[in-house]
């Protein structure tokens, strides 16, 4: 293998005009294409990049509409209970005035009951001692005669009240 110049001469001739046709028709439209493709995906990034930011924002309003939603719920809730504890705090207040009113009425009734007892007992001594007071004038009373008056008229007033 020997060194010739002009093979060498020609050769590099050859590969300058080669690169040269290759930049001039290859290379600039290999650049213009990968400069496209460059833009395409930066374009791609971009508009992912504002759709993750878009996601992000409704997520955090998605966010915010429940954590209302939620206090809403949690007042709702809230205001139920008072209103059930208020409606159950009036069913006891009225039961117990219900209550009351009907323990008055029992006294009443009671009171009127005992007075009434007492009033019938009451006559029916009058009566029984109106009896007695006549059966004593009848007769003259003899002490066994009086302690048996007094026992029958005892039998008599317990018959009564029974």
């Amino acid at each position: 293998m020997s060194f010739d110049a002009q093979v060498m001469l020609y050769t590099v001739i050859i590969f300058l005009a080669l690169l040269a046709v290759l930049w001039r028709f290859a290379w600039g439209p290999l650049m213009k294409a990968l400069e496209e493709r460059e833009q395409r995906i930066a374009k791609r990034i971009s508009d992912a990049e504002d759709l993750r930011r878009a996601a992000e924002e409704r997520f955090k309003e998605y966010e915010r509409r429940l954590a209302a939603c939620k206090e809403e719920a949690a007042a709702i809730i809230a205001e139920g209970k008072r209103d059930a504890e208020k409606v159950h705090e009036e069913i006891m207040a009225a039961a117990q005035a219900e209550s009351a009113k009907a323990l008055e009425r029992a006294k009443r009734e009671i009171v009127l009951a005992k007075e009434a007892a007492v009033h019938d007992l009451r006559e029916q001594m009058v009566g029984l001692a109106s009896e007695l007071a006549g059966r004593v004038i009848r007769r003259e009373v003899k002490p066994d005669d009086h302690r048996r008056l007094i026992e029958e008229a005892m039998t008599e007033v317990e018959k009564s009240i029974k």
